[in-house]
This record gives C-alpha cells, sequence and structure tokens, in this order.
C-alpha cells in the first residue's frame, strides 16, 4: 500500500507541475498512478489510491490560489480561508479521486490490448463528472495543461477537451503497462506501441491542422476591450463611470469600433432601472458610433414577486431596446450556497445571485458575439451550445480584482481550449480554423484568441484593441457530445468485463 501511496502522490506532483510549469509533464501523470492502482490491494486499494491522489491534486494545484481568493472575496483571515477550503476540497477531492482509482482499476482488467482506450474513456468522463458535480470545476483536466503546446492543443479542435485529456491518459497508461509487464517482453512491446501509435498520431493531426489554418479572412469585427482597474465595488459611481469612459476614450482606434467591451461588474447599477445611467451610456455609444456592451446588476421578480439579483452583460446601442444576457452558471459558496445539509455560516456571507436560463448573443456590426460571464469559460457546453446558436466569436468577461494571478492564467489556459473545441468549415475541406474568443477583464488579464488556441494579444489596464474573425461552428461541436457518450459507455463496460475476466480465470486447489 506504500509504494501505491507514493505513486499516487507522484502523479499528483506531475498533474501540479504541469499546471505551473511546463504542460509537456502531464503526460507523466498517468503512469504512476496506473502503476499504483495496478499495484494496490484490489478496488478497495485502487479507490484509497485514487482518494489521494484526488485530495493532493486539489492541494497542490489549486488550493493556494482558491485560499488567496476566498480571503480576498469574503474577507477572511488567512487561517480561516485555508480551513474553509481544506474542509471543502478534501471530501470532494477524496470522494471524486476513490471513483477514478476504481474506475481506472476496473479498465486495467479487461483484455490488456484495449486497456489503455477504456482508460482513456473512463478518465474523459471522469474530467466532465467533476464540472458536473461539486466543485463544478475541471481541476484535474489533463486537457487545460496543453494551452501552451499548440501540437496536442488541436486534438480538441475535432474531439475537443476529452478527447484531449483521453489521449493524454491513454498513452500514460499504455506506458504504466509496459513497464508493469516485467518478464513479458510481447505484453510490453505491445502497449509501448499503442503509445508510440497515440502520440505519433496526435503530433500528426496537431502539425496538419496547423499547417492548414487559413489566414485571418477579410469580414473582421473591431471590438475594444477596456480595463478601467477598479480594485473595489465600493468606490465611488461617478469614479468608477469617469475611469470607464477615460480608458475607453484615451486614444482614437484604428478603425470604426464594432464594439466597446466593459467587462463584469463595470456597472455601478442596472440601466435598466437607472434612468440617468442609461442615458449617459447611451450617450457614450453615441458619441463612439458603436455599441457599449458591459457588465453589471440586474433586478428583476419572480412570479411570486420575490426580487431576484443576476449578475448581467448589457448590450446598450445609442438608440432601440437594451438587451441583457444573465449569467447561468454561477460559482457556489461565493454566488450561490450549494444544497449540501449545511447552512452558509455567518463569516461567509454574500449577496446570493439567481442563476439566468438563456444563452444570448449580441450583434457587433456584422458578427454576433455569444457571451460567457468568468466562471462559465471553464464549461466547454456552453461555448459548444453558443456556437451551434450562430455565435460568430466568443466574448468572455471577467472581474479578476479578487483573483491570483494563478486563478486568472487558469481561466485564460481554458478559454483557448474553447477556442480550438469550437471550430468552422471553411470552403477548403482540407483545412479547419477555430472560433477566436475576447476576453475582457477588469484588473487583470484581457487576451485575444485565434482560431487554433494561440494567444494574439494581450493587456493589462487601458484599453485592447483587436480584429477578429468570425467563424461557424464544426466537428467538435457536433462531436464532443457522442465521443462523451462513447467514453461513458466504455467507463460502464469495463467492470462488467473486468468481472467477466475474474470469473474466467482457473481456480487453484
Amino acid at each position: 500500500m506504500m509504494r501505491s501511496a507514493l505513486l499516487a502522490l507522484t502523479a499528483a506532483a506531475f498533474l501540479a507541475a504541469a499546471t505551473r510549469l511546463h504542460g509537456a509533464l502531464a503526460w507523466l501523470v498517468c503512469p504512476p498512478l496506473i502503476l499504483g492502482i495496478v499495484r494496490a490491494d484490489g478496488l478497495r486499494g485502487a479507490g484509497m489510491a485514487g482518494a489521494l491522489f484526488g485530495v493532493t491534486a486539489a492541494l497542490g494545484s489549486h488550493g493556494g490560489w482558491v485560499a488567496a481568493a476566498g480571503q480576498q472575496y469574503f474577507d477572511l483571515s488567512w487561517p480561516r480561508a485555508a480551513a474553509a477550503f481544506l474542509l471543502f476540497a478534501v471530501p470532494c477531492g477524496a470522494l471524486l479521486g476513490a471513483a477514478l482509482g476504481v474506475g481506472l482499476r476496473c479498465t486495467v482488467e479487461v483484455p490488456r490490448s484495449s486497456a489503455a482506450l477504456f482508460a482513456g474513456a473512463v478518465w474523459a468522463a471522469w474530467e466532465w463528472l467533476t464540472t458536473a458535480v461539486l466543485p463544478y470545476y475541471p481541476w484535474a483536466s489533463l486537457a487545460a495543461t496543453q494551452a501552451d503546446l499548440a501540437v496536442p492543443l488541436q486534438i480538441a479542435g475535432l474531439l475537443g477537451g476529452p478527447g484531449l485529456s483521453f489521449c493524454i491518459a491513454a498513452a500514460g497508461t499504455s506506458m504504466a503497462l509496459a513497464l508493469a509487464a516485467g518478464g513479458r517482453p510481447r505484453d510490453a512491446f505491445a502497449h509501448l506501441s499503442v503509445c508510440i501509435a497515440i502520440l505519433l498520431l496526435g503530433a500528426g493531426f496537431g502539425y496538419a491542422r496547423l499547417a492548414a489554418a487559413q489566414p485571418m479572412p477579410l469580414r473582421t469585427c473591431s471590438i475594444r476591450a477596456v480595463d478601467a482597474g477598479i480594485s473595489s465595488a465600493a468606490s465611488l459611481r461617478a469614479e468608477i463611470l469617469a475611469r470607464y469612459e477615460t480608458a475607453t476614450a484615451e486614444r482614437p482606434p484604428a478603425a470604426k469600433l464594432d464594439a466597446v467591451v466593459w467587462p463584469e461588474s463595470a456597472l455601478p447599477a442596472s440601466p435598466e432601472l437607472d434612468g440617468a445611467l442609461q442615458a449617459r451610456l447611451r450617450t457614450l455609444a453615441h458619441r463612439l458610433e458603436t455599441v457599449l456592451i458591459a457588465g453589471g446588476p440586474r433586478l428583476h421578480w419572480s412570479s411570486t414577486w420575490q426580487p431576484l439579483a443576476f449578475k448581467s452583460v448589457y448590450r446598450i446601442p445609442d438608440l432601440g431596446a437594451l438587451q441583457a444576457y444573465d449569467k447561468r452558471t454561477l460559482v457556489p459558496f461565493a454566488e450561490y450556497w450549494p444544497a449540501i445539509g449545511v447552512a452558509r455560516p455567518a463569516w461567509l456571507a454574500t449577496q446570493e445571485v439567481a442563476p439566468g436560463t438563456e444563452p444570448a448573443l449580441f450583434a457587433a456590426g456584422t458578427c454576433r458575439l455569444g457571451v460567457l460571464i468568468c466562471f462559465e469559460g471553464q464549461h466547454a457546453h456552453l461555448a459548444r451550445e453558443l456556437a451551434r446558436a450562430g455565435a460568430d466569436i466568443l466574448l468572455a468577461v471577467s472581474n479578476d480584482a479578487q483573483l491570483p494571478e494563478e486563478a486568472v492564467s487558469l481561466q485564460v489556459s481554458q478559454l483557448r481550449l474553447r477556442a480550438v473545441e469550437v471550430v468552422r468549415e471553411p470552403v477548403d475541406i482540407h483545412a479547419e480554423t477555430g472560433l477566436p474568443v475576447l476576453r475582457a477583464a477588469n484588473k487583470g488579464i484581457s487576451v485575444s484568441i485565434d482560431r487554433v488556441g494561440r494567444v494574439q494579444q494581450i493587456a493589462r489596464g487601458g484599453a485592447l484593441d483587436v480584429a477578429l474573425a468570425p467563424g461557424t461552428p464544426a466537428p467538435a461541436v457536433r462531436m464532443v457530445p457522442l465521443f462523451l457518450s462513447l467514453c461513458w459507455t466504455l467507463g460502464a463496460t469495463a467492470p462488467l468485463l473486468a468481472a467477466w475476466r475474474q470469473r474466467r480465470r482457473p481456480t487453484i486447489g
């Protein structure tokens, strides 16, 4: 058991290093984890090894920045913020990690020629599970670690993040099984061949996709993202608006702007209810001869006349109706209290937010912007939904004032996956290009991401002018749901195959 524990800890260390140092280390996460699970004592031992990996990965990869964010957001002392994170992360990491360990143990019991494929499927399905249950966050995503590696990142253009994680897990499992084959050279060679085949196919596809990427078409959307560097929502209303107006108009744009974007929480009040604020914003849009897109609060009432508060983004033209998008995927604990059988403690008090129900596309010139708010950028299905609805560009707005630098970097990595996952079908059938992403942030990183996931422009503070080429959705948008269904099917089949093989083994005595 001690050896399995050490191997699980090694796997978690590789994951943390891949997140912080270099994405190539992610390809070394699964070999020690699989070896530890193979050497564990049955399903129970595999579950314990997986639980240790889950807890250590959560603490090592995310503990520091989550505690720091909690400290800033809730105004907690560092010990209390760290204790709150431990109380949440340890049970969640242990439960989800144990599920992963049991699932992977079943896969190594299936016929060895297909074990790697089953392991990749289990890992991809498990990553989806981490975003479907608490903490609703891809905290152990292998795919997200590849954001700076252009070649493997292109796999996400065909099968999304799940497909990229599948390849990394399958290759790592093959490597582990080759090492575990010991004195069986034939088995070791077979597993090593599978590993090499996955690496070669992935690299070949990545290089081909990058080589076929088309130059930017003539039709573009010109957008200015504005960061006024507002540190606190407690700033005076007049100061907030004046700083955003100054930053917006600090220099003339190179071309006529199709939209000006102010990030999440930029507006101090709802322009639907505050007539003076709405008039001021419309006047600015008229002066700039464009539309203003700005994040801010929105109030509404339920059918029983209960007040509902939303985090929203508004499209504000100089004339005509306002359009609003309400954030649909909320941050647990910070924006709402999940139903976990425990009441919200007073020291974690905050204004709760109601979730929106519908996606939104905002017109900007000849382009349609699909809107995501902060945490929503971590959830690929929301981006795919916007692509299917007809988005040309993904617009992600965020308020980074209370987010540590590491958290911002992780958000950008996820958005680079979104850019590659949502791809378009060009006239040339041999080429694919991606749907670009613009992230507009307050007191953080504003960045534009091209169609193959590469960062094109980046700014901290002030205004960022970008010209983004629109696209239309193609393979990953259609194939990821089907691929995930296949992964879940393989994952559910693995225990049955493992049990069948165990029953067929001859008994001694």
